[in-house]
C-alpha cells in the first residue's frame, strides 16, 4: 500500500509524464486501428465481382528474362485455353499505353487490351454504352478496336 502511494504521489509530482503516456497509449491505439481498417479494406474485402473467390491470375515463368511472373505469351494462352479444362472460362488482357490525340495536344494514357470474354467471365457490364457484340469487336483499319471507357483525359483547351 505504501509503494501505491509513493507512486501517485511521483506522478502528481511531474505530471507531464503521464499525459505523455496516455497520449502515446491513444496514438499507438488510433494508428493501429486505422492500419487494421486499412488492410481489411484493401486486402481482406471480397473482390466486386461475381464468383471472386474463384478467380485466379496465372503468370508464366521466364528463366530467359528471369523472370518468376512473366506476361503469359498470346501463343501459350490459346494452347492453355484449348487444352486445359482445369479452368471454367479463361480471358487474356495486358497493360498497354495509348496516345490519344486531340484537336491541338495529345496524350498518352495506360489501359488494357482485353479479351472479348473478359467482362462477361468478371460478371460486369460497362457502366455506358454497350460492350463487345459476339466474339468480334468493332474494327478499325482492318484490326479489332473498341473503347470502353475514357475517364480522367485533360479536355482540350477551347
Amino acid at each position: 500500500m505504501l509503494d501505491i502511494r509513493r507512486s501517485l504521489r511521483s506522478l502528481a509530482s511531474r505530471p507531464v509524464f503521464p499525459v505523455v503516456a496516455v497520449a502515446t497509449l491513444a496514438l499507438g491505439l488510433g494508428v493501429n486501428a486505422a492500419i487494421f481498417s486499412l488492410t481489411r479494406e484493401v486486402l481482406l474485402r471480397p473482390l466486386p465481382y461475381r464468383d471472386a473467390d474463384r478467380l485466379v491470375r496465372v503468370f508464366e515463368t521466364s528463366r530467359t528474362l528471369g523472370v518468376a511472373s512473366a506476361p503469359t505469351a498470346p501463343v501459350n494462352y490459346v494452347e492453355w485455353r484449348e487444352r486445359v479444362n482445369a479452368f471454367e472460362q479463361t480471358a487474356v488482357f495486358r497493360r498497354v499505353a495509348f496516345n490519344v490525340s486531340m484537336k491541338t495536344s495529345a496524350v498518352q494514357v495506360e489501359g488494357f487490351q482485353i479479351a472479348p470474354a473478359f467482362f462477361p467471365m468478371l460478371g460486369v457490364e460497362p457502366a455506358l454504352g454497350r460492350g463487345f457484340e459476339g466474339k468480334t469487336p468493332t474494327t478499325v483499319h482492318g484490326r479489332r478496336r473498341l473503347a470502353l471507357e475514357l475517364q480522367n483525359l485533360p479536355r482540350p483547351e477551347s
